[in-house]
């Protein structure tokens, strides 16, 4: 197996119907709250990368720990949405050889959102309750992101079906008893 790091140099743009377009440039992944201006955002996030792919048989990405709905697009092709579970796909025939488009939209929850409505009591019953406040939630890509090319679709079927642990980098002794 070959895999590399896509955690790194993503262009990331915030959608919400509460506030302005928002883009940023970031050098790795981040929960979005850590963001300063961001704590309480809610919406799409969408990061974007280049790619290049020097070999296109048995691509898969796996966007490691992801905290929301995650639709991904390949050259401007939707790959599919996740909303739990593992977000591993396949880009296998969505990839060519040389530069390609990776685009990820999460969209977020509104817990963040509802903790800034401070003056509206059915908001803050929700979220900050007495004895019951909650803490502020991760939002977005926490990643890692890998891209890996397997050797065969058997390795890919061992990880759809959850024979790969918490673990991002695939282990292949789990996959050879597959």
């Amino acid at each position: 197996e070959n895999a590399a790091d896509c955690s790194r140099n993503w262009d990331l743009e915030l959608l919400s119907k509460f506030t302005e377009r928002k883009s940023y440039f970031i050098d790795t992944l981040i929960d979005i709250k850590e963001i300063p201006e961001e704590k309480h955002f809610c919406g799409t996030a969408i990061y974007r990368k280049r790619i290049n792919i020097s070999d296109t048989t048995n691509v898969i990405l796996n966007l490691g720990n992801v905290v929301g709905v995650s639709e991904l697009f390949v050259n401007g092709d939707s790959v599919g949405t996740k909303w739990y579970g593992e977000r591993i796909w396949d880009i296998s025939p969505f990839v060519k050889k040389g530069e390609n488009n990776l685009e990820i939209r999460v969209t977020t929850t509104m817990g963040n959102y509802l903790k800034s409505l401070t003056d509206n009591k059915v908001a803050m019953y929700w979220v900050n309750r007495k004895g019951r406040e909650q803490a502020y939630e991760p939002q977005g890509i926490l990643g890692p992101i890998t891209l890996t090319g397997l050797t065969t679709r058997k390795q890919f079927l061992a990880t759809d079906f959850g024979l790969v642990g918490d673990s991002i980098t695939l282990n292949t002794r789990m996959l050879q008893r597959a």
